[in-house]
């Protein structure tokens, strides 16, 4: 599990010609994040893995999702021009504040919209 998520991680840095330890300073993580990962993986720690927010961090760093990343299913990489993706590259302390305003005020409108159909 742990090496496949690593062969992925991998596979996107190849893609977007980053090093690792630059992937991981712009995800807001420790320039080792990513080595500490493969050397524990490496070493065969039954312990070894990664984190989800670790990967929550990476993931837009690395222009993919994470459940890209974990399972290796849907799309690689995740489009450019995603609000979402540029909010956690730029402020990831308030991506989950807006996302979470943004479920309630998606919902207000298809609960206004239903009324008006009704």
């Amino acid at each position: 599990m742990i090496e496949d998520i690593l062969r992925r991680i991998d596979q996107r840095l190849a893609a977007l010609d980053i090093k690792e330890s630059r992937a991981a300073k712009l995800a807001g993580l420790s320039d080792s994040a990513i080595r500490d990962i493969r050397r524990a993986a490496n070493r065969g720690r039954k312990d070894a893995g990664v984190s989800t927010r670790t990967l929550e961090k990476l993931a837009p760093v690395l222009e993919t999702t994470v459940v890209w990343l974990v399972s290796g299913e849907g799309p690689e990489t995740e489009p450019k021009n995603s609000i979402d993706r540029k909010l956690r590259l730029l402020r990831p302390d308030l991506s989950e504040t807006l996302q979470d305003q943004f479920d309630v005020l998606i919902d207000q409108a298809l609960e206004k919209q239903q009324r008006t159909n009704q």
